[in-house]
């Protein structure tokens, strides 16, 4: 019987040393392969469920998995309202640009007209200067 590091005395089954390469006399001369099932096996101490040995570990496990879940739900949320952030930011450029070219359209109807305007009276303009400076050239 050996120790166990928790106190416990238990069965534990332990090989015998393997042969090195070196004693072997080669490919050609094999000797039969001893039996490799083990003798005994090795127990756990009676009266203590194997479950609750490794309590802690799956506990601390499961504490570690649900607080990883915590930081990406934080993370998804944080993601979710920069989403949104970035949609109001794009839809508010949208309107800017959709609203600057109603104000162009407008500007150049009004350029249009005005320009319509002047070149009407500067035709009627030049109608009546052009006989004056035909006259004052002959």
């Amino acid at each position: 019987m050996a120790r166990r590091a928790d106190g416990d005395e238990a069965l534990i089954h332990i090989p015998a040393p393997l042969k090195s390469m070196a004693d072997k006399e080669g490919p050609k001369s094999r000797a039969p392969r001893p039996d490799t099932t083990p003798d005994d096996y090795a127990t756990t101490p009676r009266g203590v469920p194997l479950s609750a040995l490794d309590h802690s570990f799956v506990l601390q496990s499961i504490m570690e998995v649900q607080k990883s879940i915590g930081q990406l739900n934080a993370n998804v949320t944080t993601l979710i309202e920069q989403s949104r952030d970035h949609s109001r930011k794009i839809e508010d450029a949208c309107k800017d640009i959709h609203a600057a070219k109603k104000v162009l359209y407008a500007l150049g109807a009004v350029f249009t007209a005005l320009g319509g305007i002047g070149v009407f009276f500067l035709n009627k303009i030049w109608d009546a200067v052009l006989p004056l400076i035909k006259a004052n050239l002959k």
